[in-house]
Protein backbone atom coordinates (compact mmCIF):
# COMPACT_ATOMS: atom_id res chain seq x y z
CA UNK A 1 0.00 0.00 0.00
CA UNK A 2 1.06 3.43 -0.97
CA UNK A 3 1.57 5.69 2.15
CA UNK A 4 1.16 9.40 1.44
CA UNK A 5 1.34 12.63 4.06
CA UNK A 6 -0.81 15.27 2.37
CA UNK A 7 0.53 19.15 2.52
CA UNK A 8 -2.51 21.47 2.46
CA UNK A 9 -1.30 24.96 2.17
CA UNK A 10 -4.37 27.03 2.92
CA UNK A 11 -2.81 30.13 1.31
CA UNK A 12 -1.26 30.57 -2.08
CA UNK A 13 1.65 32.49 -0.70
CA UNK A 14 3.26 33.55 2.54
CA UNK A 15 -0.04 35.45 3.53
CA UNK A 16 -3.57 35.07 2.65
CA UNK A 17 -4.13 37.54 -0.20
CA UNK A 18 -7.19 39.26 -2.22
CA UNK A 19 -7.48 40.05 -5.69
CA UNK A 20 -6.86 37.79 -9.15
CA UNK A 21 -5.75 34.77 -7.25
CA UNK A 22 -7.32 34.79 -3.96
CA UNK A 23 -10.05 31.84 -5.22
CA UNK A 24 -6.43 29.75 -5.70
CA UNK A 25 -6.04 29.46 -1.83
CA UNK A 26 -9.05 27.41 -1.10
CA UNK A 27 -7.95 24.79 -3.39
CA UNK A 28 -6.92 22.71 -0.19
CA UNK A 29 -10.47 22.81 1.22
CA UNK A 30 -11.84 22.09 -1.64
CA UNK A 31 -10.11 19.36 -2.51
CA UNK A 32 -10.44 18.00 1.34
CA UNK A 33 -14.09 18.59 1.48
CA UNK A 34 -14.85 16.88 -1.97
CA UNK A 35 -14.02 13.72 -0.48
CA UNK A 36 -10.72 12.85 -2.26
CA UNK A 37 -9.07 12.03 0.96
CA UNK A 38 -11.39 9.38 1.77
CA UNK A 39 -11.68 8.00 -1.43
CA UNK A 40 -7.99 6.91 -1.25
CA UNK A 41 -7.71 4.05 1.26
CA UNK A 42 -9.58 2.32 -1.38
CA UNK A 43 -7.30 3.08 -3.94
CA UNK A 44 -4.66 1.41 -2.14
CA UNK A 45 -3.18 4.61 -0.17
CA UNK A 46 -3.00 5.14 3.12
CA UNK A 47 -3.05 8.91 4.46
CA UNK A 48 -0.55 8.92 6.89
CA UNK A 49 -1.47 12.31 7.94
CA UNK A 50 -1.98 16.20 7.06
CA UNK A 51 0.12 19.26 7.35
CA UNK A 52 -1.19 22.64 7.04
CA UNK A 53 1.39 25.54 6.80
CA UNK A 54 0.79 28.48 8.88
CA UNK A 55 0.62 31.92 6.66
CA UNK A 56 3.61 34.03 8.00
CA UNK A 57 2.57 37.31 9.44
CA UNK A 58 3.82 40.74 8.61
CA UNK A 59 5.24 40.27 12.24
CA UNK A 60 7.73 38.14 11.22
CA UNK A 61 8.80 40.51 7.92
CA UNK A 62 7.29 42.81 5.79
CA UNK A 63 9.09 41.33 2.69
CA UNK A 64 6.77 39.07 0.84
CA UNK A 65 9.79 37.22 -0.65
CA UNK A 66 11.16 36.46 3.14
CA UNK A 67 7.63 35.71 4.13
CA UNK A 68 7.77 33.05 1.40
CA UNK A 69 10.71 31.67 1.94
CA UNK A 70 9.73 30.69 5.55
CA UNK A 71 6.30 29.87 4.14
CA UNK A 72 8.15 27.05 2.07
CA UNK A 73 10.71 25.90 4.72
CA UNK A 74 7.20 24.78 7.03
CA UNK A 75 6.43 22.85 3.28
CA UNK A 76 9.63 21.33 3.34
CA UNK A 77 10.16 20.26 6.91
CA UNK A 78 6.54 18.49 6.17
CA UNK A 79 8.25 17.19 3.49
CA UNK A 80 11.35 15.52 5.17
CA UNK A 81 9.53 14.37 8.12
CA UNK A 82 7.15 12.27 6.01
CA UNK A 83 9.91 10.63 3.70
CA UNK A 84 11.63 10.32 7.38
CA UNK A 85 8.49 8.16 8.52
CA UNK A 86 8.26 6.01 4.74
CA UNK A 87 5.61 8.21 3.62
CA UNK A 88 5.68 9.92 -0.26
CA UNK A 89 4.71 13.75 0.27
CA UNK A 90 1.79 14.49 -1.89
CA UNK A 91 1.38 19.04 -2.03
CA UNK A 92 -2.77 18.91 -2.51
CA UNK A 93 -3.38 22.84 -3.58
CA UNK A 94 -1.01 25.26 -3.66
CA UNK A 95 0.81 26.74 -6.83
CA UNK A 96 3.88 26.78 -8.45
CA UNK A 97 5.50 29.39 -5.33
CA UNK A 98 5.47 26.01 -3.07
CA UNK A 99 7.93 24.13 -5.31
CA UNK A 100 11.29 25.41 -3.50
CA UNK A 101 9.12 23.83 -0.40
CA UNK A 102 8.82 20.49 -1.67
CA UNK A 103 12.40 20.53 -3.49
CA UNK A 104 13.78 21.69 -0.20
CA UNK A 105 12.22 18.69 1.85
CA UNK A 106 13.36 16.21 -0.89
CA UNK A 107 16.88 17.56 -0.31
CA UNK A 108 16.61 17.14 3.22
CA UNK A 109 15.23 14.12 2.96
CA UNK A 110 17.61 12.00 0.61
CA UNK A 111 21.21 15.15 0.41
CA UNK A 112 21.83 17.40 -2.13
CA UNK A 113 23.54 15.34 -4.81
CA UNK A 114 20.42 12.73 -4.92
CA UNK A 115 18.53 12.73 -8.28
CA UNK A 116 14.93 13.34 -7.26
CA UNK A 117 11.95 13.47 -9.18
CA UNK A 118 7.97 14.95 -9.06
CA UNK A 119 5.11 14.38 -10.75
CA UNK A 120 3.77 17.79 -11.48
CA UNK A 121 -0.65 18.06 -11.98
CA UNK A 122 -2.18 21.51 -11.96
CA UNK A 123 -5.95 22.82 -13.11
CA UNK A 124 -4.34 25.36 -15.53
CA UNK A 125 -4.01 25.13 -19.18
CA UNK A 126 -0.47 25.91 -19.90
CA UNK A 127 -1.00 27.42 -23.07
CA UNK A 128 -2.69 30.24 -21.65
CA UNK A 129 -1.98 34.08 -21.48
CA UNK A 130 -2.94 36.69 -19.54
CA UNK A 131 -6.03 37.79 -21.61
CA UNK A 132 -7.32 34.29 -22.04
CA UNK A 133 -7.16 33.37 -18.34
CA UNK A 134 -9.21 34.23 -15.20
CA UNK A 135 -6.55 33.77 -13.27
CA UNK A 136 -4.67 35.59 -15.43
CA UNK A 137 -1.51 33.34 -14.97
Amino acid sequence: MLKIHIIAPGVIDAAPRIGAFAGLSGAASIIEASGFYEELPGLGVEVDGVTNPEPVSLDFSDDPIVRLGEFNAQIAGAVSEAIGRGAQPFLAGGTCSQLPGMVGGLEQAYGPTARIGLIWMDAHGDFNTPTTSYSQM
